[in-house]
């Protein structure tokens, strides 16, 4: 992997990875976490007040950056905020 960098696969409902020949998540050993990419509800930006299912690894992206959002957030002090980095980093 790169220094610094968590790279993110996305994976269907079913915990697969999600790949076709067409489109999909990339997999292999450069993949740190693996997020839901697939019948995803999001808002729909068209229509105000309404939603569809896609899907796609850019929303496996977005979900794994606000949940490392959070916890680096609940861990305010720097000793804790430390341990999380370390947490992450220990799963290569």
């Amino acid at each position: 992997g790169i220094e610094g960098v968590l790279v993110v696969g996305g994976h269907g409902y079913t915990n697969a990875a999600f790949w076709s020949e067409k489109r999909g998540s990339g997999y292999g050993p450069h993949i740190f976490i693996m997020a839901p990419s697939q019948y995803l509800t999001v808002p729909e930006t068209s229509h105000p007040h309404s939603y569809r299912v896609t899907g796609g690894t850019s929303y496996a992206a977005a979900l794994t950056a606000g949940v490392v959002a959070r916890l680096l957030q609940s861990t305010p002090d720097n000793s804790s905020r430390t341990h999380v980095e370390e947490l992450l980093h220990s799963f290569r």
